[in-house]
Order: structure tokens, then sequence, then C-alpha cells
């Protein structure tokens, strides 16, 4: 038995121009359902949209006697659990016998060629006051859906429910927008970065780099695959060049990346050297006498100086903070009757 895409069409209007939403997927091949009663009162069903959006669904449901309610139905990302949409057919508006339903979502954005669930519930009743949703007997593999649903899995083995979903032909994309690391920004070796980015319809995400501007790209990548949840924290490698850029893209889809600006990857920090120490005696008692510390540095981009002091073999405590420029302190509060000793670290913010 054959199943068959009826290209159903309903017309909206929008400023006059005409837009049709039309079938995306079904199955309508009606045979034996499964009736949503004490023993089975939860079905689902899973498809695949080629829209970026479903605007209804019908459903093809067989009513006997007057349940006691209606039913419910909820579309379900099948790979993140996230509920997309809920909606409620009453038990006044269903006919008795076998009938297609159509429930109006409205709009509701979803991602295409991505498995979802359509899942009908209805609470538990008796073989004589019941909804049943109905199915196609068992199928082989020649009786598959000419498009979308690959995997065929649904709420019984073997069977499919008799449905359609409507929505707008095309309507979106998949996408990844680098946020982080902007243009013209610097990282330092060992530092810890954090990499950010915005996605739509990406699970997962690979990250790659590169220190010459795309030419090439560093194997192996900054990671294969992490989940697309926008933040990945990297450790600065031991690659210092000013013409790097960063890759994000789709796992399941090379084509859909994004691209940084050019940045660039830094030396790690040289420790400054203490060349001297100077007494500088005061003069006539009005100016103390006081240590002239001297260091040299090679680091070219750096935020302070912080110098420490021990005395008498103690802990080192912070004594100053000094600007980058500057490659001495003169410490006044010297102490010529104890011995001194000092420490000078290069610090980037």
């Amino acid at each position: 038995m054959k199943k068959a895409i009826v290209l159903l069409f309903l017309v909206l209007v929008f400023g006059g121009a005409c837009i049709a939403q039309i079938v995306d997927q079904s199955q309508e091949v009606i045979g034996y359902g499964f009736g949503l009663n004490s023993y089975l009162f939860q079905r689902w069903q899973t498809f695949r949209p080629s829209f970026y959006n479903i605007t209804g669904i019908d459903i093809c449901i067989y009513k006997v006697g007057i349940p006691s309610s209606g039913i419910s139905i909820e579309i379900k990302d099948s790979l993140t659990g996230t509920t997309e949409w809920t909606g409620y057919i009453s038990e006044s508006s269903i006919p008795p016998g076998i009938n297609w339903i159509h429930k109006d979502v409205g709009y509701c954005d979803i991602c295409a060629e991505r498995p979802y669930y359509i899942i009908l519930e209805a609470p538990a009743e008796d073989s004589d006051n019941q909804f049943a949703w109905l199915c196609p007997p068992a199928l082989d593999e020649t009786d598959y859906y000419p498009r979308g649903i690959a995997d065929m899995t649904c709420g019984w083995p073997g069977k499919d429910y008799a449905f359609r979903t409507y929505g707008y032909p095309g309507g979106g994309t998949d996408e990844v927008s680098l946020i982080s690391p902007t243009a013209g920004v610097t990282m330092y070796i060992a530092d810890t970065f954090e990499i950010r980015w915005s996605s739509i319809c990406v699970d997962f995400a690979e990250i790659e780099y590169s220190t010459n501007n795309g030419d090439t790209w560093i194997t192996p990548a900054i990671t294969e695959s992490t989940p697309s949840d926008g933040s990945y924290d990297w450790l600065v490698p031991d690659t210092p060049s000013d013409s790097c850029i960063i890759k994000v893209s789709d796992v399941s889809d090379s084509t859909v990346f994004d691209i940084s600006g050019i940045f660039t990857i830094a030396g790690s920090l040289t420790p400054p050297i203490i060349t001297s120490y100077n007494i500088i005696s005061g003069f006539m008692g009005l100016i103390p006498s006081y240590l002239r510390l001297n260091w040299s540095d090679s680091n070219s981009v750096k935020d302070c100086f912080r110098i420490y002091r021990s005395e008498d073999g103690g802990e080192y405590d912070t004594i100053a903070v000094v600007p980058p420029i500057m490659t001495f302190y003169n410490d006044l509060d010297y102490n010529p009757d104890v011995t001194t000793s000092y420490k000078v670290e290069v610090f980037r913010e």
C-alpha cells in the first residue's frame, strides 16, 4: 500500500499578496488505529520537516461514543526534548466516526531536516467511549514516505499514524554567527579565552583556528564537536601570529559557518630582571635616604609592574604597582637596619 503526499493549499493574504501554506509532511493512508484509552492513552509519530516553520496539523481521528475530554497535541524536538508548541482539540469539535481533524498552529519556528514528535494524548477511557489515531497496516521499505521521514520511528513498531503538517516553503536557515574574538583582539599564550557565538538550528559545532588568515587550518581542531551552546573556553596555544582567525561551523553541515576577524596570539610574559639597588642619600635631613630599585623588561605588551618587599626573611608584601613605562621604583620606606629583598612581576590584565 503506497503512501502519497497530497498538495493541499491554504491561502493567506498579506498586503494584497497571496502566500500559500502547503502540506510539508504527510502520511495519508489510513487503516486500523490505536485507541487513546486506558491501555494506550498517548501515541506519537516522528516527522522531519523540510520547512523552517509549521502552521497547521491534520490528524486522522476515529471517535467512538462520547469521550469525557478532548485531545492534547504537542510538537517536541526529538533531539533536545524542547516543546515547540502545544494545542488542544475539544471533544465536541470532533465528529463521530473517522475524520481528518485540522488544528491551526499559527506560525511555529522549527528547524528543517530535524526530527520532531507529534504527540497525542487523551484521558483514560473505556472501549465504548474513546478516540483512536488511525494508521496503516505494517509497512515494508517500499512503502516509506516519499519525503521527510528517514527513520520511520513512531509510537508503535512497524506503524505510522495518518497525519499532515502544513507550513510555508523555506522561511529560515541554519546559521552560525561568531561574537568573539573580534578583529584586533590580542590573546596571550597559556591564557584562557572564551570563544562565543550564536546559532540557529545547529546542535553541535566544530571550532578551528588558523595562524595565516585561513590559508591553512591547524590540526587538530580546537574541538571537533561541542554542543552549540554559544561558549567554549580555549587554552591559547603556543602559536604566536598576528594573522589568526577562528571558524565555527555546524558539525552536520560544514557549509554553515562563520569566521572571526583577524586577531593576534602574542608570546607569554618574560619575568623582569632586577639590575641594581642604589641607596640614595638624603639631603640635610630634609629628604630621607631611600633605595632605588632598577629592572629591565623585554615584554612589548604589559599593563603594570608589581613591586614586592621582604624584610629579614619574612613574607613578600606588595608595596607598589607602577605603570608599564617605568623600570625603576624609589622605596622611600627602605630600612637600612634590616635585611631587605625585592621582587618585581609584570602583569597583563
